[in-house]
C-alpha cells in the first residue's frame, strides 16, 4: 500500500511539517479524501479561497453567507493541497481542510444518533493549535450517495419525523439538505444538537425543505406533494419564504399543510420568520452559542429591511 503525504503549509506557502497516512488517498472535495478501505474528513483538501471579516489576503469579493465577511484568497495557497494555517472561516477553530474542536461532536452524537450512515474507525489529533486540530477514519453506510442524487422523498420526511420525535436540531441556515442521503439517513452528524424548543424544531425542517428548494425544485415538489401542499415559487423572495416556513410549520406541528393567503404574507412573515425562525440557532452558533448571538441580531435588522420593502411595494399598487 502507497503512503500519502499530506503537507501542513503556512501563511507563506511553505510546508513546516507533513503527516503521513498508510493509505492512497484521492481528494473528493470539501475537506474530504477517499482512502482504498476508510475515507478521511479533515486531513486536506485543494485551496480557493476562505473566509474572514477581515482583508488580511486577496478580497475576491464579499461572502456568500453575509456574516462570514469576505471571500479571501492567499495567492501563495492557490491549487496547492494540504492543510493551510488559517481559518476556513471566522466563526469556527477549523484551519482550511482541517477539522477543528467541534468536530469532536460527530463521534458524540452518532453514540445516539439512529439515522446516522457515517460510522467512525479513528480520530487523530495532530495538533494543539486553535484547540486541537484533528482528523477522523470513517466509512459511510451509504456510500456517500446524497439525497439530491436519488431523492426519495418519504424517505425524508420519515428522517424529519425521527429528529422532531428524539429532539434532534441542525441551524436554521444550515443547507442540511447537502448531509442527507439517498436512502434518508444524515452523513455529517457534527453540528447537530439537542433541543425540544419549537424555533429549533422549526428551524431543522425549514433547513431541509429550504435548501433542497434551492438545490432541486422538481426534487421539492415531490416531497410538497405528500404534505399536501402546492406546487413551490420558483423564484426566491418573502412569500416563497414564508411559503417555506409555513409547510415547514404545519410539519412540526403534525397538522395538515394549510398555506397563508397571499394577502397575510407579510404578517406571517413577521411572525414565522422575524419572530420566530430567525431567533434559533445559525451556524454561527455551532462552535460556540454565544457568537450566534450578533448574527440573529444582524438577520432580524435585515430581515426587517426585507418587510419595509414589501410594505413600499404594497402600497405602492
Amino acid at each position: 500500500m502507497r503512503k500519502t503525504i499530506v503537507p501542513i503549509i503556512d501563511k507563506t506557502g511553505e510546508s513546516i511539517a507533513l503527516i503521513q497516512v498508510d493509505d492512497t488517498l484521492e481528494y473528493i472535495g470539501g475537506r474530504v479524501c477517499k482512502g482504498e478501505k476508510f475515507y478521511y474528513k479533515g486531513l486536506g483538501g485543494v485551496y480557493k479561497y476562505h473566509h474572514s471579516l477581515t482583508k488580511e489576503y486577496d478580497v475576491i469579493g464579499p461572502a456568500e453567507v453575509f456574516y462570514y465577511g469576505y471571500k479571501l484568497q492567499n495567492p501563495k495557497w492557490v491549487n496547492k493541497f494540504g492543510i493551510f494555517m488559517q481559518r476556513m472561516q471566522p466563526f469556527f477553530s477549523d484551519w482550511c481542510f482541517g477539522c477543528g474542536k467541534k468536530e469532536l461532536r460527530l463521534a458524540e452524537n452518532i453514540r445516539t444518533f439512529k439515522k446516522a450512515s457515517v460510522t467512525i474507525d479513528n480520530i487523530v489529533k495532530w495538533s494543539d493549535e486553535n484547540g486541537g486540530q484533528y482528523y477522523f477514519v470513517l466509512n459511510y453506510d451509504c456510500g456517500r450517495k446524497k439525497y439530491l442524487q436519488e431523492p426519495h422523498p418519504q424517505e425524508l420526511l420519515d428522517l424529519l419525523e425521527y429528529m422532531l420525535a428524539e429532539d434532534w436540531c441542525v441551524p436554521w441556515d444550515k443547507g442540511f439538505i447537502s448531509d442527507i442521503t439517498y436512502d434518508g439517513r444524515v452523513s455529517d452528524a457534527a453540528d447537530m444538537f439537542k433541543s425540544r424548543v419549537f424555533k429549533h424544531k422549526l428551524g431543522t425542517v425549514y433547513s431541509a425543505l429550504h435548501s433542497l428548494w434551492q438545490k432541486d425544485k422538481k426534487a421539492f415538489n415531490e416531497v410538497a406533494k405528500l404534505l399536501g401542499a402546492e406546487e413551490a415559487p420558483t423564484v426566491d423572495g418573502l412569500w416563497t419564504g414564508v411559503y417555506i416556513v409555513s409547510v415547514s410549520y404545519c410539519f412540526v406541528k403534525g397538522v395538515p399543510t394549510i398555506l397563508p393567503d397571499k394577502s397575510d404574507t407579510i404578517d406571517v412573515a413577521k411572525w414565522l420568520i422575524r419572530d420566530t425562525l430567525l431567533l434559533g440557532r445559525n451556524c454561527a452558533a455551532v462552535e460556540d452559542v454565544r457568537k450566534g448571538n450578533p448574527v440573529i441580531k444582524q438577520y432580524v435588522k435585515r430581515f426587517r429591511r426585507v418587510i419595509d420593502e414589501a410594505k413600499d411595494t404594497n402600497s405602492s399598487r
